[in-house]
């Protein structure tokens, strides 16, 4: 359970036990009003001036423990605030993420951080970088390009890696072998369900639509048929460990973080020529590629962190 998800609980039961002593503060304020018979359409209960001070010490003494209630939920509540916040990784704040180089040779628009270890090539106008775009190498522009902050000569950062074998545990069905999807009813084997297929994932049939907690492949995944969409309700949407993931068609739709593991192979190519949207962010170990023409290629960093974190924090190393 991450720091975040700790502080919350506590904050929920203060919530609970501040309503808790504002019933009884209520039911305290109608027994007295009862008593001395403020209530409309209802007789004093008290028949003496004694009764009516018998009351009053009772409630008293019920507001005293009431004070005493609230002094332990104030310092219950400034210990919470004292616990720190899981910092979410650097890495995990970027729409794209390349660890070595980043090429685009189509539009793009990229709304939130880029980091490239490597070079960063521009081959087409009309490329949007919206927030920081950190460089490490060399720079290369065609023009027409804008930045709202370019960074040159940036400082390398590393990316974060997740373990296999425990995030192979996490899966909720595990695939041995190559896994060939032409057709929506193929696809009902992602559908609502986190898998990991020790093999490829190709998916070739048109308009598959997917929701789950994400495909992970030990081989790559390919997408090749158009209208392809995935929603995922965890961090990863696709995610492969040792091959790359390419999308060839469009227009894709995919929510949900998008990493390619290996050092090696682990490269992320989005070549659709109808363009198309990832709203999670992506992050390769190796190259990142868009191409297509003159689609265009969206990247948003929707905030991750905390989902990526409370999955799979124990799954997680630097």
């Amino acid at each position: 359970m991450t720091n975040e998800r700790i502080i919350n609980v506590i904050l929920s039961s203060i919530a609970i036990e501040e309503l808790g002593l504002a019933h009884i503060l209520n039911s305290l304020g109608e027994e007295i009003q009862l008593a001395a018979g403020t209530l409309p359409d209802r007789e004093a209960i008290a028949s003496s001036l004694t009764e009516l001070l018998e009351i009053n010490k009772s409630a008293a003494l019920t507001l005293r423990s009431i004070i005493k209630k609230e002094i332990l939920l104030q310092f219950k509540l400034e210990k919470a605030m004292t616990i720190p916040r899981t910092e979410c990784d650097q890495s995990l704040q970027m729409a794209v993420f390349a660890n070595n180089d980043f090429t685009t040779e189509s539009f793009s628009l990229i709304n939130k951080n880029v980091q490239v270890n490597g070079n960063l090539t521009l081959n087409h106008s009309g490329n949007y970088f919206l927030g920081n775009t950190n460089v490490v190498h060399t720079f290369s522009d065609a023009g027409g390009n804008i930045f709202e902050n370019l960074v040159l000569n940036a400082p390398a950062v590393p990316l974060k890696q997740f373990d296999p074998a425990c995030l192979m545990m996490t899966a909720d069905e595990i695939i041995d072998g190559n896994i060939l999807i032409n057709k929506s009813e193929d696809a009902i084997i992602f559908q609502d369900k986190t898998v990991w297929v020790n093999g490829v994932v190709r998916i070739n049939g048109h308009n598959i639509t997917i929701s789950g907690g994400g495909i992970f492949a030990r081989a790559g995944i390919e997408i090749s048929g158009k209208s392809f969409t995935y929603q995922s309700s965890g961090c990863f949407a696709l995610y492969s460990q040792m091959g790359e993931i390419k999308v060839n068609n469009g227009p894709y739709q995919i929510t949900g973080y998008v990493y390619a593991a290996s050092p090696t192979a682990g490269n992320i190519r989005l070549l659709a020529r109808e363009g198309g949207n990832v709203c999670g962010g992506v992050a390769a170990n190796r190259d990142v590629v868009f191409s297509g023409g003159n689609a265009v290629h969206h990247i948003t960093n929707q905030d991750l962190c905390s989902l990526c974190l409370n999955c799979n924090t124990f799954c997680s190393s630097k």
